[in-house]
């Protein structure tokens, strides 16, 4: 059995968070994907155990697409196969396998990174399991891209390619060409804010010209931006790998200034390793909330004190930072006492966690702090202890922040961990700004297999004053089984209220069944949208309706807004 860790992104109001999840593969037959509070979110099987299945690293699409067709006495796929999101059929989409398990004609695909934000499908055909010809990327209904394929299923001539991370929110292209397969000459980065405006050029550089596909000469490549603002990378590239000085950009149209704010050198006789005093972007940096971390490189390495700063047009902040030292068999890595800062770090979710590392390795008690606001001081919120043999391994009682935790979600979970996973009872806790935790929800996990086993209550995945939702039912070994309820609490509001229900098969698969009565993905006070019809084996089938309630209205009732139907 292996266990791969990923880390995810998952939309929440209008912000990507990073999300931890697992997918565990059984000899090649079973892939499990569990959250990292236990609780599974889907079970493939792979029906040829003689070929590697394919592994899902799109949390979106762990949670929401399935595919529904055939299989032949090979066990390859025939046939047609279409698709589904969230239970409904995605129009059109899918396409033809022959008898050999081979796509062929005219396909409908989504690309890599489809999810809410990001409905983009590659429109083309296959020849033996082979792209061949035209094919064209839609968003939105409007084609956003594409190109040509030759007989090799190489790419050929022009072509209009879409980011890795492209979302409504994010919509970066790329225009250059291709020859055999390989990009060569100029390429330029375009970007749009929204879809009203056009797109507008940002960045891009050359590639060589013999087929190697290496840039070369001076790039500038887009790291981040918002309205009117941009984060850009200046440097250069000698045979695809980054040479001498690059600089961290930014731009501001409104008064037409721009700052270097980080960078540093590569070595041009060491393959672009870097070296000497760097100051680097965050992961979490934005054009509104610049995180640097400061410090020196030595053979590609960081090594000594790094430093994590928070800056603003005022001040530059001292946030944290730690020691990197030579271990023989790992290189540098984290040693002594730190202060990181969380995934999601940013104004609203001020989060940073201290404690001691062991050569790379966290040890004994680590503890989380929280602020408020800049105006605030950080208030120890949480934490718990490091297994002092097993180091990295969480042990005992512990106090963590949801992954959405911020000043109008201020969620924890409280229990304990043995070897690194949670068992017995945890509570979940929830406070209304300038008010004390209650507990609102909780359940058990399994003390083998650090599943969710037994009677829970769940909090909707985008938990908040306004939007106060939990799920009530039942979990065996990490999937959900029977009957679930779910209940709502104005945000001025003193009791929780039934707002709706349906059942999971009790075959354990997750899988809804019958009649459901179920919530929109951004359900709060100020949209209380909910939705009514049924499941035959986790697909939506026949008429659905949308219904909706007025938040000030003296009625409690919901009143239909539209009919949708489904295919049985």
């Amino acid at each position: 059995m292996i266990t791969k860790e990923y880390k995810g992104e998952r939309l929440h109001w209008y912000r990507f968070l990073k999300v931890k999840f697992q997918a565990i593969i059984n000899n090649n037959i079973e892939i499990k994907y569990c959250t990292a509070d236990g609780q599974i979110l889907r079970i493939d099987l792979n029906k040829d155990t003689k070929e590697t299945p394919e592994i899902l690293n799109n949390l979106e699409q762990i949670k929401y697409l399935q595919w529904f067709g055939e299989y032949g006495q090979n066990l390859k796929k025939v046939g047609k196969w279409t698709a589904t999101w969230k239970g409904q059929i995605l129009k059109n989409v899918g396409g033809i396998y022959s008898e050999d398990g081979k796509k062929i004609g005219s396909w409908i695909e989504l690309k890599n990174n489809y999810m809410e934000s990001a409905q983009v499908y590659e429109i083309g055909d296959y020849f033996d399991n082979q792209r061949i010809g035209n094919w064209k990327y839609l968003f939105k209904d409007y084609e956003i891209g594409g190109g040509h394929y030759n007989e090799q299923s190489l790419k050929n001539g022009n072509w209009t390619e879409l980011s890795q991370d492209f979302h409504v929110y994010k919509q970066i292209i790329y225009n250059g060409k291709y020859r055999d397969g390989k990009k060569i000459d100029m390429w330029t980065e375009y970007l749009r804010e929204d879809g009203f405006i056009q797109f507008e050029e940002i960045g891009g550089g050359y590639y060589d010209n013999i087929g190697k596909e290496l840039k070369i000469g001076n790039w500038i490549e887009l790291i981040d931006f918002q309205k009117n603002k941009k984060i850009t990378f200046n440097g250069e590239y000698k045979d695809g790998y980054k040479i001498g000085r690059w600089n961290i950009l930014n731009s501001e149209y409104s008064n037409n200034e721009i700052k270097i704010i980080g960078g540093g050198y590569y070595d041009e006789q060491k393959k672009g390793l870097k070296f000497g005093k760097w100051i680097e972007l965050d992961d979490n940096s934005t054009c509104d909330i610049k995180i640097t971390s400061l410090g020196e490189y030595k053979n590609g390495q960081k090594v000594g004190i790094w430093d994590f700063y928070r800056n603003s047009n005022i001040k530059q902040e001292l946030l944290g930072g730690g020691l990197y030292e030579i271990e023989k068999e790992k290189g540098c890595v984290k040693n002594g006492k730190w202060i990181e800062l969380s995934d999601n770090f940013e104004n609203f979710r001020q989060i940073i966690y201290c404690g001691v590392y062991n050569y790379g390795k966290k040890i004994g008690r680590w503890d989380v702090f929280w602020r408020e606001s800049d105006k605030n001081d950080f208030e120890k919120i949480g934490g718990g202890s490091y297994n002092q043999i097993e180091f990295g391994m969480k042990e005992g009682k512990w106090k963590e922040l949801s992954e959405i935790f911020s000043n109008s979600s201020q969620i924890i979970y409280d229990g304990q961990y043995k070897s690194n996973k949670k068992i017995g009872r945890w509570n979940i806790y929830f406070r209304r700004t300038k008010e004390k935790f209650e507990q609102i929800g909780g359940g058990d996990y399994n003390s083998e297999n650090g599943m969710k086993q037994g009677q829970w209550i769940d909090l909707f995945h985008n938990f908040r004053e306004d939007s106060q939702v939990t799920y009530n039912g039942e979990y065996k070994n990490g999937q959900k089984i029977g009957k679930w309820d779910i209940y709502y609490k104005e945000s001025l509001g003193d009791n929780f209220e039934w707002i709706g229900a349906g059942s999971y098969d009790l075959q354990e698969r997750g899988i809804k069944q019958g009649k459901w009565v179920e919530l929109s993905d951004t359900f709060q006070d100020w949209g209380l949208i909910i939705f009514q019809g049924e499941y035959h084996n986790g697909r939506k089938i026949g008429k659905w309706e949308e219904k909706k309630r007025d938040f000030c209205a003296f009625s409690k009732r919901f009143f239909k807004t539209r009919e949708i139907f489904y295919q049985n």
